[in-house]
């Protein structure tokens, strides 16, 4: 929390290659596929609700995610 925003960040290693489709990452996983790759779509949902901004990072295998709302 800084001056009235909320900052999140989050980072995850993979390995292989990102899919994506439209804009939206799709789901690495080999197992339950249709259980897995909504939750990045809800979270951005969420924060466009509240009017604030994210950025995603992606570089040497490690993906990054980072959002500030105003509160």
């Amino acid at each position: 929390y800084e001056e009235g925003n909320l900052i999140l960040s989050v980072s995850n290693n993979y390995k292989g290659d990102l899919k994506y489709y439209n804009n939206i990452f799709l789901t690495t996983k080999e197992i339950d596929r249709e259980e897995h790759g909504i939750g990045l779509i809800n979270v951005i949902d969420i924060i466009n609700k509240y009017e604030g901004i994210y950025d995603i990072n992606i570089d040497n295998d490690q993906f990054t995610f980072t959002t500030i709302i105003s509160v």
